[in-house]
């Protein structure tokens, strides 16, 4: 077993940001070829225009989140590992074998504390300056609360993960890690892609559940409104087209999208890390 310690945040960030911004250019050519469509279909140019600016400032703006949001988060957990421990790993032969659930919800959740804290001084401050008096309490009160529900959300979801992973990689294979001393050179593209696509897979199943609920509520809304004569409430048209099939079809949709994205994902990595560096990490 080994503790991931801490992060080399530069270059980190700088891998991430690159990373973010290959990506960033590829979600901008899917939206200016979509925002075209749009405005072929419908006669508008705004669509085209929209496209344009997203097709520019898209992978801007990815290199810039893809930068700081990283350092920022190396240097949290660089902190907090420090002080509570880092995430536990079991690595043998550059396959990942599984993550402890416990130490990575655990510094995930002292993370999103941190960041949730934040962001409810924001929100409280904006509560309180605008409805005053007893908006004062209820900013003081969302201070307090988004830290609690951030670290409960966080962690439970980062040991939900790690558990679903540990089952995943003994019986079709963990994620491939290749290091050079303290430098994560490269990642097992298929072993990557085939792990994303299964946690893929199941975020589609939960997806098409609430989707097919959603379909059934409607129709069984629509239906009553027939019987007692107050007419027939309407069913969205991609609701009723999906609706008793989403819980299959959303789960492959998902499956192909997250086994793609990863790929590449993956891929880009690796050649970026050939050209520049990857991420360093002390692992001991």
């Amino acid at each position: 077993m080994v503790v991931l310690k801490q992060f080399d945040i530069l270059s980190t960030a700088k891998i991430a940001a690159v990373l973010y911004f290959v990506v960033g250019i590829v979600e901008a050519i899917i939206i200016f070829v979509f925002s075209g469509a749009f405005a072929a279909l419908f006669g508008s140019s705004s669509g085209i225009t929209t496209g344009a600016v997203g097709l520019i400032a898209t992978p801007l703006i990815a290199l810039i989140v893809g930068f700081f949001g990283v350092a920022i988060f190396a240097w949290l957990y660089n902190i907090i590992a420090a002080r509570f421990g880092g995430i536990q790993l079991i690595l043998k032969k550059n396959e990942l074998k599984r993550i402890d659930p416990v130490s990575a919800g655990k510094i995930v959740a002292i993370i999103s504390a941190i960041l949730f804290f934040v962001i409810g001084i924001v929100l409280g401050a904006i509560v309180a300056a605008a409805a005053g008096g007893f908006g004062i309490l209820i900013g003081i009160g969302i201070i307090i609360i988004y830290p609690i529900i951030g670290a409960v959300c966080s962690f439970i979801g980062v040991a939900v993960a790690a558990l679903i992973y540990n089952f995943l990689a003994p019986r079709m294979g963990g994620i491939m890690l290749y290091f050079k001393k303290d430098e994560l050179q490269g990642v097992g593209v298929l072993s990557y892609a085939k792990i994303e696509a299964i946690f893929s897979a199941l975020a589609g199943l939960v997806y098409g559940a609430i989707f097919t609920l959603i379909f059934y509520f409607l129709n069984a809304v629509g239906s009553a409104a027939q019987v007692t004569g107050t007419g027939a409430s309407a069913i969205p048209l991609l609701v009723a087209e999906l609706g008793p099939y989403s819980i299959i079809i959303f789960p492959i949709i998902f499956a192909v999208i997250g086994f793609a994205g990863a790929a590449f994902t993956g891929f880009v990595y690796n050649k970026l890390a050939e050209r520049m560096g990857g991420a360093r990490l002390d692992l001991r």
